[in-house]
């Protein structure tokens, strides 16, 4: 299914993934605690939701207990002034969360079972605004930056391995997304297109345009991608990854105030 966050309603709602343009209901994940939630990630070790409240300045996480009415709260890290963390993502075994930080320039990891007291590590710094970041499963970690040198960046979530995507023709790529299943795909939003990437073969192909707005977010299966507007109020869907697609679908009602997050959970 697909997880997303409006954080003006203080929400976490999940649609069908399945590959159709039918009108999809929401159902609302209700989560306590929340103030201004950007970015909600799922420990898949553990089953918490960890989530980065950007008012608060804190990364917390929330375990639904088994009653499914009682909730544990824990704060992982209260942000320090001069940080500004734009997304978070767990890897595999729930050890490390990694973030992006736009003011410092880096791309950042702490180990989160020592949570408040947990060592951080910068994987990289002199980053130019780096903003989108995805894990996947295979242990690599994508991520954009949207600074004076735009550009797509790919490394071993152990700092190993960096390399430069992408980094011709980009303006703003403010989102990106990876599929489970397919490491050689990667799919990003830069204001108002879509493109995607064959790791591989280093071929880009354009697969959507909008004709006002900019793209906040995104997510893909790797054989269709979802998105949102960011002053639309809708989930918008195209089908295909590696061809032009001229028209994109609504699938939700447009009901939300914003979304500002939107990940694949199998």
């Amino acid at each position: 299914f697909l997880m997303f966050v409006d954080p003006y309603h203080k929400q976490v709602y999940q649609i069908s993934g399945a590959n159709d343009v039918t009108k999809k209901e929401p159902i609302g994940i209700p989560l306590p605690f929340m103030d201004f939630p950007d970015v909600v990630e799922v420990n898949k070790k553990t089953g918490e939701f960890v989530y980065l409240d950007t008012r608060l300045k804190e990364i917390r996480s929330v375990k639904k207990m088994k009653n499914n009415k009682e909730e544990e709260l824990k704060i992982l890290w209260k942000i320090p002034n001069g940080y500004q963390v734009e997304k978070i993502v767990i890897d595999e075994k729930g050890e490390y969360l990694f973030y992006t930080d736009s003011v410092r320039g880096v791309l950042a990891r702490m180990e989160i079972k020592k949570g408040e007291e947990g060592a951080h590590q910068d994987l990289v710094t002199s980053l130019k605004e780096p903003v989108g970041l995805v894990y996947h499963p295979k242990g690599f970690l994508f991520w954009t930056e949207m600074g004076s040198s735009p550009r797509i960046s790919k490394m071993k979530s152990d700092g190993t391995e960096y390399e430069v995507l992408h980094d011709t023709g980009l303006r703003k790529p403010i989102a990106l997304a990876v599929a489970e299943n397919d490491e050689n795909l990667v799919v990003w939003a830069d204001e108002r297109t879509i493109s995607s990437m064959n790791v591989t073969t280093k071929v880009v192909t354009k697969l959507h345009e909008i004709q006002d707005g900019v793209i906040n977010s995104i997510a893909t299966t790797g054989n269709e991608v979802y998105f949102s507007i960011w002053n639309e109020k809708g989930v918008y869907f195209i089908n295909g990854t590696k061809t032009f697609s001229p028209y994109a679908e609504m699938v939700t009602d447009p009901i939300f105030a914003r979304i500002t997050h939107m990940t694949f959970m199998s």
